[in-house]
């Protein structure tokens, strides 16, 4: 009886070893995921921030509007969305065209962020780059559709 009670003990403690031993490899997890989150944060800001600001130059210069929308539209999502809203030479229909290319598409931007990601893993971008642009394109004739679907309803 005392040898089986031991056993059991033995068990007990082993096996409280055993979950505390994960627990503390989970802490370790989340610190590094942490981690790595604000790392990938800073790498995020940091890309539109490299984009906005040649964005702000272009848009500055004495161009007219409709060339600009196709020069910011695909450089980056944020901005190029902001520009197009705020364009008062073209009708909602063509924003709404031109957000759904910038939304499907994604930009350089975020081309070149998912790039660094492909090339890290000895991937190539091309089918990536060419699926995007068919979203961009599949998402920008698909759109103005459904509002003139909408519109025929209202």
């Amino acid at each position: 009886q005392l040898a089986t009670a031991t056993a059991d003990d033995s068990k007990k403690t082993s096996d409280i070893l055993v979950y505390s031993n994960v627990i503390s490899r989970q802490r370790f997890d989340i610190l590094a995921a942490i981690k790595s989150a604000g790392t990938t944060t800073v790498e995020l800001c940091s890309a539109v921030i490299a984009f906005s600001i040649p964005i702000g130059f272009i848009t500055a210069l004495p161009i007219p509007e409709h060339v600009l929308l196709f020069i910011v539209s695909p450089l980056e999502i944020t901005n190029a969305l902001s520009f197009i809203s705020q364009s008062s030479n073209i009708t909602n229909v063509v924003k709404l065209a031109l957000c759904a290319f910038t939304l499907g598409f994604g930009g350089i931007c975020v081309m070149l962020q998912t790039a660094s990601y492909l090339f890290s893993k000895r991937l190539s971008i091309v089918p990536y780059l060419k699926i995007k642009f068919a979203v961009g394109a599949i998402s920008s004739a698909i759109c103005p559709l459904l509002y003139w679907i909408k519109c025929m309803f209202c």
